[in-house]
């Protein structure tokens, strides 16, 4: 009976041994290195898509469902989702609602370690709400990406994502919405005072708002092939000015950039003299459009603002300005003035189109553009020529009403 026992003994302690061997199997991540890349991506590039279709899914109400959360490592964190369904209810109580959504995935950049992978994501996407646009009738779309850096590791044969960050700055962070802006303010006797002492006079052409923002909207995401595209540093104050420009704003001698000869500067306004720091560079833009003559001599909150305006992004701690973009859109919904801004990208953060104001966040420093290109009278600190009708990068007809 004593060897009877001793064996059933050795056949359960043998037992919860290979049970413990394949429970610690089981955590244990696999070897990758004899996965093929294009077999990795092609397993992972449809968790991340559905990753983020369940996200859109959940901020348009096609679904309240958050099961995406289980290709998360830890599918309790509920962080991002209830960061979503805050976004969602914000806008609601604002009279927005997301009605639908596209999507897609590409996995920009793949780096394979023994027992994960590290990916650079990029997702593009459009979101389409209930407000209709005035002109057209349709419902309005916002366009954009972002750029995530992601972590996915395989587990018991299941890849599940260990990290999933927005690449970008804070300030355009998705599923940010803050109807009430921190606005910048600028010392509007200070202004005043600048604008008495320069004096200002009406200099055609008059600036059309209209063929600003319809530069603006054609090129966002389609650089005109007659600039640089500053895309890798920084391209939202370089194609800021070319919508001004378009819009009628006249080069002068602060203010002012060759096009595409000088591309290989990369923002190097300082080291050969292909373009002013102000045509390209968001601080430099601000020092010298507060000084111009081309703008009221004030800084407006997000309500106060019109298609054609400019609007400036800085660091909450007011250090300095860092982005800029045209207003596209201004729509007054019950007792809700929405903006929408159209621009390029800053740095890491992708363009977008008609992108709502509220959706982006640091100071904002909000900037009425004049009804009139004007600029101050000879002795003041800008030349005092119209450069934009002999213009070659402007078309020939741009000037006749057309």
């Amino acid at each position: 009976m004593r060897k009877v026992l001793t064996a059933v003994g050795a056949l359960v302690l043998i037992a919860v041994l290979i049970v413990l061997a394949c429970n610690k199997k089981s955590n244990q991540s696999f070897d990758l290195s004899a996965f093929s890349d294009e077999k990795i991506i092609s397993e992972v590039q449809p968790i991340l898509q559905s990753y983020l279709d369940g996200q859109y899914n959940l901020a348009t109400g096609k679904s309240t469902s958050t099961d995406w959360l289980n290709y998360q490592e830890n599918p309790s964190d509920t962080t991002l989702a209830n960061k979503i369904l805050a976004f969602k209810k914000t806008h609601s109580e604002h009279g927005v609602i997301y009605t639908d959504y596209t999507s897609a995935v590409k996995i920009d950049s793949f780096q394979k370690r023994k027992d994960s992978v590290v990916l650079r994501v990029l997702h593009r996407f459009t979101m389409t709400d209930n407000i209709k646009d005035s002109l057209t009738g349709k419902y309005m779309v916002t366009e954009g990406g972002n750029y995530y850096d992601v972590i996915m590791k395989q587990k018991s044969g299941v890849w599940i994502i260990s990290r999933f960050s927005y690449s970008g700055s804070s300030e355009f962070e998705p599923w940010y919405v803050n109807y009430a802006s921190q606005t910048g303010l600028f010392d509007k006797e200070r202004l005043n005072r600048i604008q008495t002492e320069l004096g200002v006079n009406d200099l055609p052409p008059p600036y059309n708002s209209q063929k600003a923002i319809k530069y603006a909207l054609e090129h966002w995401d389609n650089p005109s092939e007659f600039y640089c595209d500053f895309q890798e540093h920084g391209d939202c104050t370089n194609f800021l000015s070319q919508c001004l420009l378009f819009g009628g704003w006249t080069k002068t001698k602060d203010w002012w950039a060759d096009g595409r000869p000088c591309c290989d500067n990369n923002l190097g306004c300082l080291i050969q003299k292909c373009f002013s720091c102000s045509w390209a560079v968001a601080q430099s833009f601000s020092e010298y459009v507060v000084k111009s003559g081309r703008i009221y001599p004030a800084c407006f909150s997000d309500s106060e603002l019109y298609p054609g305006d400019i609007v400036q992004f800085g660091r909450l701690d007011g250090s300095r300005i860092t982005h800029s973009a045209l207003v596209t859109e201004r729509k007054v919904v019950g007792r809700l003035v929405e903006i929408r801004v159209t621009y390029r990208n800053w740095e890491r953060d992708l363009p977008a189109g008609n992108k709502r104001l509220s959706e982006i966040g640091g100071i904002h420093y909000g900037w009425r553009v004049l009804n009139k290109a004007i600029q101050p009278v000879s002795g003041g600190t800008q030349g005092g020529t119209d450069m934009n009708a002999n213009d070659p990068l402007l078309p020939k007809d741009w000037f006749s009403g057309k």
